[in-house]
């Protein structure tokens, strides 16, 4: 209505709590997660031990929409997620969690990426679940 009153009210945001826990300063969430894009590089495990000291690890990608999500908000940068090999020259997540090849990554990976040093240094992303931060 054009100069004169609404019957709309603007939302409480007072009461945003309610709703859940929002994600911490710096994080975006998106589909129950929250996602923290790096400006700092890092090598593999020390970009993982900082995503741990934040209640998070470095990122696992579960589905295409999540994949698309995480490639619209990194820029052209190299990123860090939490695919690596193990002892068997096996991928895995870091989570202990089997890749299942579904999703055609297009991130720099684990500290086997194959042909990079585990000891590059490399922009990371770190994820958790909205859950796991806040109290519910």
């Amino acid at each position: 209505m054009r100069g004169g009153k609404s019957n709309q009210t603007s939302p409480d945001v007072k009461n945003c709590a309610v709703l859940g826990p929002a994600c911490p300063a710096g994080w975006v969430g998106y589909e129950g997660k929250c996602y923290f894009f790096s400006e700092e590089e890092r090598n593999w495990t020390s970009a993982q031990s900082f995503c741990i000291s934040q209640g998070s690890s470095l990122a696992k990608i579960q589905s295409e929409l999540e994949k698309v999500f995480m490639l619209r908000f990194k820029g052209e940068a190299d990123h860090w997620i939490g695919l690596r090999k193990d002892f068997n020259d096996t991928w895995i997540w870091a989570d202990g969690s089997e890749y299942s090849n579904i999703l055609l990554l297009e991130f720099r990976i684990g500290p086997h990426f194959i042909g990079k040093n585990p000891e590059d240094t490399s922009q990371y992303l770190c994820s958790m679940c909205k859950f796991q931060f806040g109290v519910i």
